[in-house]
């Protein structure tokens, strides 16, 4: 019984412990340029680095496709097609076309 008792003590102050911040490395181009912005991702620049919150505010540019960590994407290509990678601390990390 008092084994139970101190592993469930030990089980709740893990969880109390903050997680420290994931850091992730900065992306070399986050927004294609010139001919390569086929899905006019340069005019939404400014929102790298935000909260991927933004997208779910009625951010509906057209056809957009938000991949996530871990997330499975297609490989088909749409050129006009925006597409929002989401780091882990959900942040906003780069736009692709396609």
């Amino acid at each position: 019984m008092r084994l139970t008792i101190l592993a469930l003590f030990g089980t709740l102050c893990t969880a109390c412990i903050p997680a420290t911040p994931i850091i992730e490395p900065p992306v070399a181009n986050p927004i294609p340029t010139g001919i390569d912005d086929t899905c006019g991702a340069a005019r939404y620049s400014g929102i790298i680095g935000q909260d991927a919150f933004v997208l779910e505010r009625g951010f509906r540019p057209g056809e957009i496709r938000i991949i996530r960590p871990g997330t499975v994407a297609s490989q088909e290509y749409h050129p006009d097609r925006l597409g929002f990678e989401i780091g882990a601390n959900n942040t906003i990390r780069r736009i692709i076309c396609g």
